[in-house]
């Protein structure tokens, strides 16, 4: 019964130290992904706002006699 106990404490210990090798992990790549994200974002309103600006300055009218 030792021996079990011993493996069962083994696994256990094992288990909950990949378990919070993953939650790290996992936060790392989430973080990652929400900057990216957030960068992507300001670059398409960034983007977004000159494209605009540029149709503006080229909205008149043309008409030929």
């Amino acid at each position: 019964d030792t021996i079990k106990q011993t493996a069962i404490d083994l696994y256990n210990t094992i288990k909950e130290k990949f378990d919070a090798i993953k939650e790290k992990i996992t936060k790392v790549f989430d973080d990652v992904k929400s900057s990216v994200s957030k960068t992507w974002e300001d670059i398409k309103t960034t983007i977004s706002g000159a494209i605009d600006k540029i149709k503006g300055l080229m909205d008149f009218y043309w008409e030929f006699q």
